[in-house]
């Protein structure tokens, strides 16, 4: 079973505050165009004072989710060869994805855990999944 081509996903992405503060740009404006570009809807949490993290989220298609993650990632490369290591993200990665509970077992987890075992074994990331009310939440964080 694949996923339906109109599903729609979001995948949140935890990232220090300057960070955060890089993609959404002054007065929104970088947050608008990474909109555009990608046709992807995108937005950064507020969280508390303390926590030294804030989460982007970004919610479409697959493909606009995509496209979306690719040109933050690219948006920040670029700033780190602009500002220095003050702005480079950390080489361990997590992200999150909230998926609907009858595409979950066919095409994250696989038969036996199947797909879960090979993002494993192919990226040495940690996989978590944890059911949910209206779907499953899909964590990885890179350990490599």
């Amino acid at each position: 079973m694949r996923l339906p081509p109109d599903a729609p996903i979001k995948q949140e992405i935890d990232l220090p505050r300057k960070l955060a503060s890089i993609v959404l740009g002054v007065r929104g404006a970088t947050a608008g165009r990474l909109r555009r570009e990608s046709g992807a809807k995108l937005h950064v949490v507020v969280t508390e004072k303390d926590n030294p993290l804030q989460i982007l989220e970004i919610e479409g298609l697959f493909e606009q989710v995509a496209r979306c993650v690719g040109l933050v990632r690219d948006l920040l490369s670029q700033e780190a060869g602009r500002e220095g290591a003050n702005v480079r993200p950390r080489p361990e990665v997590s992200s999150r994805f909230l998926v609907l509970s009858s595409v979950i077992g066919p095409c994250i987890i696989g038969k036996g855990g199947s797909h879960v075992k090979s993002i494993k074994d192919k990226t040495g990331a940690k996989v978590e999944v944890t059911r949910e009310r209206l779907g499953a939440r899909v964590s990885w964080a890179a350990l490599r």
